[in-house]
């Protein structure tokens, strides 16, 4: 019983993970766009960065 417990919190966890890590941009809009300029500024660097390469 032990086990099969363990093996079902392994798979939600991993889960979890993947949904966060599959997301295109990581935490939520108001911790990106409004409570972080670093990763604001971050993002449109990158933004320019592609556009170049367009």
């Amino acid at each position: 019983m032990l086990g099969i417990l363990c093996a079902l919190g392994i798979v939600a966890c991993l889960a979890r993970d993947a949904y966060r890590h599959n997301r295109k941009i990581y935490g939520t809009e108001r911790d990106i766009f409004r409570n972080n300029p670093r990763i604001q500024a971050n993002r449109r660097a990158i933004e320019e960065i592609i556009a170049k390469d367009r």
